[in-house]
């Protein structure tokens, strides 16, 4: 895979898999965000992939991992994209003990989502696509762990795809 500028006004990156189906790419921040009791955060991104039921595609927090899309690594919180389907899921894993859930949104090819989750500090991750509350999670929250900012696109198909980056930010309380 390979990164490009996506040609749209304020600079977007473009993350592109090749031509082989599970080609792609990653990125990972060193780990540096710990869920520590009183030490509240947000993390969002503006996401549109190219071709959305063709692309696999993961955002948000975990450890590093040399294979973040075709395996997610056992601690995470992250939002995901099967290839063969466009639904949005998000996943928060603890040591391989996953709660997983359908979103209930699906991206569209080449529309902007912005995809989000805030840590209350306390027990509770709230997950947000486009600004709106599409669920809680009070179990499994990975807090033995330092997490990475994390993002991977592999192509779902035998044909070159992409993922497009408006923005990511992380926002951590002090």
């Amino acid at each position: 895979g390979q990164l490009d500028d996506a040609g749209e006004a304020g600079g977007v990156l473009k993350m592109i898999g090749d031509t082989a189906d599970g080609n792609g790419i990653q990125m990972q921040k060193s780990e540096s965000v710990y869920l520590q009791s009183g030490n509240k955060f947000a993390v969002e991104s503006r996401v549109a992939l190219g071709d959305a039921d063709l692309s696999n595609f993961v955002f948000g927090l975990a450890t590093t991992d040399s294979t973040l899309v075709a395996s997610l690594p056992d601690d995470c919180i992250v939002f995901t994209v099967a290839g063969g389907n466009a639904s949005i899921k998000y996943k928060v894993d603890k040591n391989g003990s996953a709660s997983a859930v359908d979103s209930g949104v699906d991206f569209a090819d080449d529309v902007y989502r912005k995809l989000g989750f805030n840590y209350n500090g306390d027990d509770t991750i709230e997950i947000f696509i486009d600004g709106s509350s599409v669920g809680t999670v009070t179990t499994n929250l990975p807090d033995d762990e330092v997490l990475a900012l994390s993002l991977g696109f592999n192509t779902g198909a035998d044909a070159e795809k992409y993922a497009k980056i408006d923005w990511v930010k992380v926002v951590a309380e002090l």
